[in-house]
């Protein structure tokens, strides 16, 4: 300290000299003493000189290093996580941040010029400035919003400026890919600040492959979402403060599911070959009634499904289980024409001889062969197991369906789903292109409107390039699926494909099949139209058919229609058009959201009294207001954008 304290002195004697020779007037020379032992001092606070840092061991240098940083780089994210999990890389990256002092209204870095490093403020008074444009304050503004606050916004002189103070970082996305600066940054105050770049931090985590990897996720995560918003926001210099920390429980997230996967015994019973060969063979070649112990020569059969050894077990996915069991039950009663077996649960609304007969023409449209019944009942033995959160929260960013996780699961995974692999060729392609078109299009969500007509035509490019058996096998398995839906309560045939679900689910296959000959508008508007015919809803203008969607959206029966009819009038005149807008909307022309989960939401707020389906309906036009006003609509892949619903359903 005593060395310190004369290191000063020195300092500010050997500056004093330079000014002198420099003939710098009194106020120069005011301010660079004033910086210099500014400087000086917390120099000396940040980092330790060379000298000091030579006469100790590299373990306790770099302690001495983490006492005097830590506290700052901790308040990141990304870097408490690295700390956690890999502390001498951690410590190597406390290291590589180069410690910057800054005087009053110095400029760290202007418009225009390459974006390379991250930036961590710490101490100090900072101005972040852009020259003023007509973009530019709402650039400012949104910075405001997005930090709670944290920066006062307002227009000084030529330029629309952000202030802040003390601990801060900017420029994140600059570690992970080059960009150019949109703003200017200068200092008000002396200030002290942290760099660390992109190279820097590389060369910290390459050397440890495990922190490589995750550096990798994390960057691959940050930078799909910060991209996203920079397109509409502007440069890099602010993203939302809250994305690190999203994405570190992401990845958190992400890596318990791991570790419950890796703990639990996943591989399933796996039968002889010739046992699943003969049970396909049973179920095309011998017509008429099912066996009693059906379940339990499916649950043999198909390993994933065993009660006790199978995956679904494993995962605590036993709803699913049941239900795809049922599903493979429907297949079978379907294909044997078993009626009698099909119908044994449904007591009121029983399904008709005549609906069942128009049940056996689909299936005999489909063409079955042994291989695409094989196929389909190994779709329907796996799909279940795409809704374990373990495997979903192990996927990457991107890849978060049911269907990508079978899909991953057949081609890392063999011996977690072995009924795969009892299929020859042929078979496991027509299971890869169900999912495929599953994954496009579900079904369910079609019959209930929720979907719009630019998602079937992806699902019409996708037949064009599939193929037309896979698309008749994907129909067949989507309407066996439906009949399983309700089997958690009975397994004695299918209780959801009564008589009234039966004619929903026949409009909506009828239309379908004829979806490679007509337009996907057509195919659309024919089964809305068909729904809206079936409890005698006129259906010839566009306000008609609105209101045909909306029944099919609410899940409404005839009894119902003058609910919604009551609903829709009470809408104001604006809040009408807009929703008229936004359920006409195809995908193809115009650009279309895509409410995902809102039949829920509809029908459960027509069951809340409080509600009621004209409030839901306001909400859902302020909501769609909302997503327009905030610049969704514009620069978009696809004029098709799917927003979930499934925290307000």
């Amino acid at each position: 300290l005593q060395r310190l304290h004369m290191e000063a002195k020195d300092t500010k004697r050997r500056l004093s000299q330079v000014l002198i020779a420099s003939n710098a007037d009194a106020g120069l020379t005011a301010r660079v003493l004033r910086f210099g032992m500014h400087s000086f001092r917390r120099r000396a606070s940040l980092s330790v000189e060379g000298s000091v840092m030579g006469l100790l061991s590299k373990a306790l240098a770099c302690e001495l290093m983490l006492a005097q940083r830590s506290r700052y780089f901790v308040q990141h994210p990304l870097l408490a996580m690295l700390q956690e999990r890999c502390s001498e890389v951690y410590a190597t990256i406390c290291h590589a941040f180069e410690t910057n002092i800054f005087a009053d209204a110095d400029t760290i870095f202007r418009a225009g010029a390459i974006s390379d490093r991250l930036y961590m403020t710490i101490r100090g008074k900072y101005e972040l400035a852009m020259h003023i444009e007509s973009s530019s304050q709402w650039q400012l503004h949104s910075i405001n919003e997005l930090t709670d606050g944290r920066f006062e916004v307002g227009v000084y002189n030529d330029s629309c400026v952000a202030r802040f103070e003390d601990l801060w970082w900017l420029c994140e996305v600059s570690l992970f890919s080059t960009s150019v600066h949109e703003c200017e940054l200068r200092t008000s105050s002396f200030a002290d600040a942290f760099t660390l770049t992109g190279a820097d931090l590389a060369a910290c985590v390459g050397k440890v492959p495990s922190c490589a990897i995750l550096m990798y996720e994390y960057a691959a995560e940050y930078l799909a979402e910060a991209n996203a918003f920079l397109s509409e926001h502007g440069g890099p210099e602010v993203v939302p403060p809250d994305l690190p920390r999203r994405i570190v429980d992401r990845l958190q997230t992400k890596r318990d599911h791991v570790a419950h996967i890796s703990s639990a015994r996943l591989n399933s019973p796996t039968p002889h070959p010739q046992e699943v060969s003969d049970f396909v063979s049973s179920v095309m070649n011998a017509p008429g009634e099912t066996s009693c112990d059906a379940l339990d020569v499916v649950q043999h059969t198909f390993g994933e499904l065993h009660p006790e050894l199978g995956i679904y077990r494993s995962l605590k996915l036993d709803g699913e289980r049941k239900r795809a069991e049922a599903a493979l039950l429907s297949m079978i009663y379907l294909i044997r024409g078993d009626y009698q077996r099909f119908t044994a649960c449904q007591r009121d609304d029983r399904l008709t001889p005549e609906l069942w007969n128009a049940l056996q023409r689909f299936v005999a449209w489909v063409g079955l062969t042994e291989e695409m019944a094989h196929a389909g009942f190994v779709f329907l033995a796996l799909r279940g197991i795409g809704k374990s959160t373990a495997f979903l929260g192990a996927m990457q960013h991107g890849e978060q369906t049911p269907e990508d996780v079978v899909l991953a699961l057949m081609s890392s995974f063999p011996l977690v789903v072995p009924s795969f692999g009892m299929l020859n060729e042929g078979g496991c392609l027509l299971v890869r292109k169900v999912l495929m078109f599953h994954r496009t299009l579900n079904l369910a969500q079609f019959l209930q409107g929720e979907i719009v007509p630019g998602q079937l035509a992806n699902l019409s490019e996708k037949i064009s390039e599939a193929g037309c058996e896979p698309f008749r096998l994907y129909l067949l398995c989507c309407a066996c699926h439906l009949c399983g839906l309700r089997e958690t309560e009975s397994q004695q045939g299918s209780l959801f494909v009564n008589q009234s679900h039966g004619e929903v689910l026949m409009a909506g296959i009828d239309v379908l099949q004829r979806l490679r000959t007509a337009s996907p508008r057509g195919v659309y508007w024919a089964y809305i139209s068909a729904r809206a015919r079936s409890v005698s809803l006129p259906c010839a203008s566009l306000d008609e058919l609105a209101l045909a969607r909306l029944l099919c959206l609410t899940r409404s029966t005839k009894s119902d229609v003058a609910m919604l009819q009551t609903a829709w009038s009470a809408l104001d005149r604006d809040a009408g058009e807009a929703l008229l807008r936004h359920l006409i909307a195809d995908g193809v022309g115009t650009l279309a959201f895509v409410f995902i989960f809102l039949p829920d939401y509809l029908a459960n707020s027509i069951r809340n009294p409080v509600i009621g389906l004209r409030r839901a309906l306001v909400v859902l036009v302020d909501l769609i207001d909302s997503l327009r006003s905030d610049g969704h609509t514009v620069q978009q892949e696809s004029l098709v954008l799917p927003v979930s619903l499934k925290d307000l359903a």
